[in-house]
Parts: structure tokens; C-alpha cells; sequence
């Protein structure tokens, strides 16, 4: 075990990246791991980054460590602005993860091109999304974790500071942002308000990387893996479920989401949110809200604020939530 030391400066590989030598991930970094602590599990597997070279971060109360995990396969046109979107982050105790499923169009490229930035990466063939980011829950370390996968970024580089500052003065166990739906291609967009009720994802959805979530919530609960689609909506449907977790939603967009990117498989997308639909409301609650006139009450447009109203009281109540 190598001795622990203060903040190491590692070295400056910028060049070619257009990054400085000290930015958010590379600060207080502790030398307290050693190499062989993230051998390969397999000849199959790559990996890289800061821990392979005994490097880690720690949490500390006035700096807690925040989590940000991408998940990639053949993104090779667009990980480079995601990466690039969670390392100019302004806050000092960021740790990043990428989760590649086996990419082969030059995705690892780009990847490697950045590890003396990226805390860990590794490139594996996996199930799906929702292994893919079971494994990020796994591999992460921060207190507070997000999951920002390739072709969408932070809106701005104090994204991380003010929802650390939200967690801190309310709380939660989970910070909500507004996200920019952009078709990246066709150069136009919209903001996504996401303060809903439980009941506007029994229409429709919104962008798993809007979420924060404290890590906690991940030793009770993890992403079904038996779903393609629609888990991470699964996944926050319980958190939302549940009165003893804290929400809070904010009122400014957080995330660019590319629109262009979205799954066009309405058919899989459809059964698998009828399945979490019975799996989280009531028959009573489903019942009711096959009514159009009930519906309307509770899920209205995209761009408009949704809060709980009479009728979403009268469902909890009849549902026994």
C-alpha cells in the first residue's frame, strides 16, 4: 500500500486536448491506492484512468464527492463534447466514470485520449443500458451520483456546484433539473419543465439525466435489467413513490438532451412502461386515470408546470399513498 500523500498534481497531458494540467477531476486526488488495486478482471476487458494509477478522491463534509457516470457504445461523433462537458465543471471534488459496452468505432480512442482526467473507464460487452449503468452505481464513490451518457452535456460549467448547494440546504436524496430537449441536427429546441406528478409518467417521460441522485437510494434499489427502455423511469417512479425520499425540483435547465438520440422502438417502449405502470399504481388508480377528462387534469404539456392538485390527492388517498 502506497503512503498517503496531499494533493498530487499528476501529470500534465494536455497536450492535444485543448485542457488545462488542473481542472475538476484532477484536484485533490490522493496517491492511497496501488496500481494493482484496478487490475483488468479479464483479458477482454479494457480499462484506464486515475485509480489505475493509485489515485482516488475521498468525501469530506464541506466538499462532498460527486459521481458522474457516462455509458457509452460506438458514440465516437459525439463523447468527446460529453466528456468535455463534465470535466470543465467548476466544482473541486468530481469524480468521473465511463462505462463503454465493447465500442468499436473509435470511441475507446477518444476515451484514452482523456484518462488523466477520467477516474476510471472501462470498455466491456454488457447486457444492455441499465447493466451498463449498475456497473457505474458499483464502480462510483461520491455521495451524490448523475448519470450524463453520451450526445448530451451540462448546460454550463456551475451545473455540479449549485445542485451540491441545493443538496446541502434542503436535504433531499434527490435534485431534480429542467432539461433542453435540442435536435442537434435541426438546430431546434425546448425546455422540458420537470416538476410532475407521479402520474405524468403514466403518459409520458423525462430525461434520466435531469436526476441527481444521493448514492444512498442505490443500497435499496438498482436499474431492472430485464428492461431495454424504460428502467431508469421504473427506477425514479419508486424514488418518487416513496414518502421518506426527498425531491426537490429546481426551475432552470441543467442538461442539453439530444432530442436525435431518443429510442424509436414505440412498440418495446410501450409494454415495458404498461409493465411499470402495474407495477407502481393501483387498479383503482389505473382505472381512473384511463379517464381523458381525469387525465388532462394531471398531465398537461410539455412546457407546462405540473403540480399536485385535488384530484392527484384524491388518487394517493384512494390508492393508499
Amino acid at each position: 500500500m502506497q503512503t498517503p500523500v496531499d494533493t498530487v498534481k499528476t501529470p500534465d497531458h494536455s497536450e492535444g486536448t485543448g485542457l488545462p494540467g488542473n481542472i475538476a477531476t484532477t484536484k485533490n486526488l490522493k496517491q492511497t491506492l496501488p496500481e494493482s488495486a484496478y487490475e483488468s478482471p479479464d483479458s477482454s476487458t479494457l480499462h484506464g484512468g486515475l485509480r489505475t494509477k493509485g489515485y482516488e478522491k475521498k468525501n469530506n463534509e464541506a466538499r462532498p464527492l460527486v459521481t458522474i457516470v457516462t455509458v457509452v457504445l460506438n458514440a465516437a461523433d459525439s463523447i468527446e463534447e460529453t466528456i468535455r462537458s463534465v470535466l470543465f465543471q467548476d466544482y473541486d471534488n468530481l469524480e468521473y466514470i465511463v462505462v463503454d459496452g465493447g465500442s468499436v468505432d473509435g470511441t475507446i480512442d477518444i476515451i484514452k485520449s482523456y484518462e488523466s482526467y477520467i477516474d476510471y473507464w472501462i470498455s466491456a460487452p454488457d447486457s444492455g443500458i441499465y447493466n451498463a449503468m449498475n456497473k457505474g452505481v458499483s464502480l462510483a464513490k461520491g455521495e451524490y451520483l448523475n448519470f450524463l451518457n453520451a450526445d448530451d452535456h451540462f448546460m454550463h460549467a456551475r451545473v455540479i456546484q449549485m445542485i451540491v448547494d441545493v443538496f446541502k440546504r434542503t436535504g433531499s436524496q434527490c435534485v431534480i433539473g429542467d432539461a433542453l430537449m435540442l435536435s442537434k441536427k435541426g438546430g431546434e429546441g425546448y425546455i422540458r419543465h420537470c416538476d410532475v406528478n407521479r402520474y405524468y409518467f403514466l403518459f409520458k417521460g423525462i430525461p434520466q439525466q435531469v436526476f441527481f441522485y444521493s448514492n444512498e437510494l442505490f443500497k435499496s434499489r438498482q436499474f431492472d435489467e430485464t428492461m431495454r427502455i424504460a428502467a431508469d423511469l421504473d427506477f425514479y417512479l419508486s424514488c418518487m413513490s416513496d414518502r421518506n425520499i426527498k425531491i426537490t425540483t429546481l426551475k432552470w435547465p441543467i442538461v442539453v438532451f439530444n432530442t436525435g438520440a431518443t429510442s424509436s422502438n414505440t412498440g418495446l417502449l410501450g409494454r415495458e412502461r404498461q409493465q411499470i405502470i402495474n407495477r407502481h399504481f393501483t387498479r383503482m388508480e389505473r382505472f381512473l386515470l384511463n379517464n381523458r377528462i381525469i387525465s388532462r387534469f394531471l398531465v398537461t404539456n410539455n412546457l407546462r408546470r405540473r403540480r399536485p392538485n385535488l384530484i392527484d390527492r384524491f388518487l394517493r388517498k384512494l390508492g393508499g399513498l
